[in-house]
């Protein structure tokens, strides 16, 4: 016997496989929206590339074991490490000595990342101090690369403690335009430093340096840095004590975002049982980034031996930042006194 379709159920069907097919079309333009809406950061260590012959890396300026190629390169991947912590995609031209392409080819490695903003790191040489932020003059956005030019030498004055020499065209350069001009997106030059005067702090100031190019990017893209705070514990925090002592424990936090934290806005708050102390601490004063914020913490200790813990957290009113800080207590009984000795006297790291 021959069996009727049953229609109704075809498009029952039918109509469920358009409507799962709408709603994954759906999704993946919403993703896709969502990706194109993200602003895209390249930055560009400079030098480390051929030079003019084509055949050797070209190192840049080099003083006294510094070799502008590697300050940049440090500079620039410090700058990545923040901004990856932002809703923004960020990407550096290269990740080391690049003997695949010449300077002529870094227009065409930016492009290719369809990007929002593009950032050159140099450092200079010479016998001035300071840093300097470079703009197009006939470029793609003049207007936006002198914004961004500025944003980027007065965050580095503001963080290294360095002159802001001002924003220069790239017109007033030797070769009469930088390679900048080719790019065509808002873009700009920071000069770090000058390599003989400033040697000091493009040696030892590298990840501060990174932190004011992230903080630029993020201000001249008007997204709020607070997206890169964050705290880290600076070691294990022990101490050694007999039941019912009282004492301090130190902590140590390191600022390892992109902008100062306020004492007015930042606390180390406790969380669980704080063995004595107070449930909030105030920041000791403004603590810049990249500083370390410091407390004496006092405890008094159970009277039974074991090992406790007081844990804290830092927060900018209710918002965590970075992961809880742990303080160990060791509790012994007050006839192990040489093994008491050994523990205070034992380095954690």
């Amino acid at each position: 016997m021959k069996t009727k379709p049953n229609y109704k159920l075809v498009v029952i069907v039918s109509l469920a496989a358009l409507a799962t097919l709408i709603f994954f079309s759906f999704s993946r333009a919403s993703i896709a929206s969502a990706q194109q809406s993200k602003p895209v950061v390249v930055i560009s260590p400079g030098h480390g590339i051929l030079g003019d012959d084509g055949v050797t890396i070209d190192p840049g300026a080099v003083y006294n074991g510094l070799i502008e190629k590697d300050i940049n390169l440090e500079v620039a991947k410090y700058a990545e490490g923040f901004l990856k912590r932002c809703p923004v995609d960020v990407y550096l031209t290269r990740e080391g000595d690049d003997d695949q392409h010449t300077l002529i080819q870094i227009a065409q490695i930016v492009q290719s990342y369809n990007p929002t903003v593009a950032v050159a790191i140099h450092a200079n040489s010479g016998s001035q101090s300071g840093t300097e932020g470079w703009y197009t003059e006939g470029g793609y956005d003049d207007a936006n690369s002198l914004l961004l030019a500025k944003a980027l030498a007065e965050s580095v004055s503001a963080q290294v403690g360095i002159n802001d020499l001002g924003t220069i065209p790239d017109s007033r350069s030797r070769f009469g335009k930088l390679y900048i001009r080719d790019w065509k997106v808002p873009s700009a030059i920071i000069e770090l430093a000058y390599l003989q005067k400033d040697y000091e702090l493009l040696e030892n100031n590298q990840e501060d340096f990174g932190r004011a190019v992230a903080r630029a990017i993020l201000e001249y893209l008007n997204i709020s840095p607070l997206c890169a705070d964050n705290a880290v514990a600076q070691g294990v925090f022990a101490a050694t004590y007999f039941p019912a002592d009282k004492g301090n424990n130190t902590i140590k936090i390191l600022n390892d975002g992109v902008i100062p934290w306020r004492q007015r806005e930042y606390a180390l708050k406790s969380i669980g049982d704080s063995r004595g102390a107070e449930s909030s601490y105030p920041i000791p004063g403004d603590i810049t980034a990249g500083e370390i914020a410091k407390w004496q913490i006092p405890i008094t200790a159970p009277i039974t031996p074991g090992v406790y813990r007081q844990i804290w957290q830092i927060q900018r009113g209710e918002e965590k930042v970075g992961s809880e800080v742990t303080v160990y207590m060791v509790v012994v009984p007050q006839q192990a006194k040489d093994l008491k000795e050994k523990i205070d006297n034992f380095t954690f790291r």
